[in-house]
């Protein structure tokens, strides 16, 4: 009987226990609960009755710009100072912001390869040294400017247009027909033969990427016997352009070529061959006192190539005028 007794007092314990602990945990739990509401309701009311709107009031700047700022920190309208003239003692006054900026401005003078500008207004040296580009130049293959101290700019390939390169004008592209054969230097062509395949020729400055620096011996001799590809009309060689490339002119190089009339001989021709234009029956002349001359549009009394009139004891020559061929005065 007591055991029992013992057993149903344990029990009651056991239950009254479970039961406060259930209560206990409720309570502590809606409490926090309770808490956590209480803590967001409190934020968001905070939060709710703060609002922040930006006052950009306050010009700021540094060295190149200039911004309005607000006091949390946020920029706006942030660009480059401006306005102002600078001078050769004071930089330019930004208009918006009054800070100075730049550089100092001198004035005038001309800067070289090897001086800067000197200021017309302090006489200050200022800038950099600048390269005068003004030289055209060209080689075999190549184009470029070039500044008199030896700089070279913007070298590039010849391009063609119509057989000349577009920037240097170089003749790259050559009628056809010509033979050429290596000069000694191994640097350099010469033009040894031509079959007539047109009436108007261009000797090309260039050849293989090295340059034609002569026209061989009988070159073009007797160029008149040639025929269309029909074989039935005859083409006649009436003229020839030879670049400035071309140094010398062989003996008999135009020999008997009774159809050319016209002949560009350009100033880079030093030396030409006895009877080179011989039995040009055609060809026209510049004239000048007793003398009948070749040559180009700067110069076209390059060359004496004969008197008008043989039996003169005297005849002026032309100042402009470098080589007399020779035969020029005989009968």
């Amino acid at each position: 009987m007591k055991r029992k007794n013992v057993t149903l007092l344990m029990s009651i314990a056991t239950i009254f226990m479970l039961s406060s602990f259930c209560a206990c945990e409720m309570f502590n739990m809606s409490s926090t609960s309770s808490s956590v509401e209480q803590e967001s309701s409190s934020s968001s009311s905070s939060s709710g009755s703060v609002t922040h709107t930006h006052d950009f009031a306050t010009l700021k700047y540094d060295a190149t710009k200039h911004w309005y700022e607000c006091e949390c920190g946020k920029k706006e309208g942030k660009i480059a100072h401006s306005g102002g003239m600078a001078s050769c003692d004071e930089k330019a006054t930004c208009s918006v912001c009054e800070q100075e900026y730049g550089e100092f401005l001198h004035r005038g003078g001309k800067a070289s390869c090897d001086e800067k500008a000197i200021c017309s207004l302090c006489g200050q040296e200022y800038g950099e040294f600048k390269h005068d580009f003004a030289t055209l130049k060209y080689d075999a293959v190549n184009h470029w400017y070039e500044c008199e101290c030896g700089e070279k700019n913007g070298e590039a390939a010849h391009g063609t247009l119509n057989r000349t390169c577009n920037v240097c004008n170089l003749v790259v592209q050559g009628s056809k027909g010509f033979r050429y054969a290596l000069n000694e230097d191994g640097q350099s062509y010469s033009v040894s033969a031509y079959t007539c395949m047109s009436s108007e020729v261009f000797i090309p400055h260039v050849y293989n990427n090295l340059f034609v620096t002569s026209i061989g011996e009988k070159a073009f001799f007797n160029c008149n016997n040639f025929f269309d590809d029909s074989e039935t009309e005859r083409i006649k060689f009436t003229s020839v352009v030879i670049p400035n490339s071309v140094t010398s002119i062989g003996s008999n190089a135009f020999l008997r070529c009774e159809d050319l009339t016209s002949v560009v001989i350009p100033n880079s021709v030093t030396s030409i061959g006895s009877n080179a234009f011989a039995g040009c029956t055609n060809l026209q002349y510049n004239e000048y006192d007793n003398g009948y001359y070749l040559g180009n549009e700067e110069n076209p009394y390059l060359v004496l190539v004969k008197a008008k009139d043989t039996s003169i004891s005297s005849c002026v020559i032309h100042d402009n005028t470098k080589i007399i061929l020779s035969g020029a005065f005989q009968e």
